[in-house]
């Protein structure tokens, strides 16, 4: 086993304090489900918060060395427009509550 060392403290705060973006929000919702591939959800992630375009994300690649291999596949990609999408719409069916400030884990 590889022991990492942790070179950046992280630290647990409230949603709100990382993203005022409710389809971010709900987004960490959605990834709490055991199905949600990281590499989907990381792509979801960086397109809602980070606002980078599917032509960016679908042009990442994993390293400057060679072979250089795509950050992400098509079927990555096509299931994390889907998760945006969920996403988006989860939070403007919830757009009443984002003012608590709050997320439930529930499933609808």
């Amino acid at each position: 086993m590889i022991k990492r060392r942790q070179k950046i403290p992280y630290v647990l705060k409230p949603i709100e304090k990382v993203s005022d973006e409710p389809a971010v929000w709900a987004l960490c919702r959605l990834m709490a489900r055991d199905d949600v591939p990281r590499r989907v959800a990381q792509a979801a992630a960086w397109r809602l918060n980070n606002g980078k375009t599917w032509k960016e994300l679908k042009n990442m690649k994993t390293s400057s060395l060679l072979p250089v291999e795509p950050r992400f596949t098509a079927s990555e990609l096509r299931a994390a427009k889907k998760l945006v999408e969920e996403a988006k719409q989860w939070a403007e069916a919830h757009r009443r509550d984002t003012t608590r400030k709050t997320v439930s884990l529930e499933r609808d």
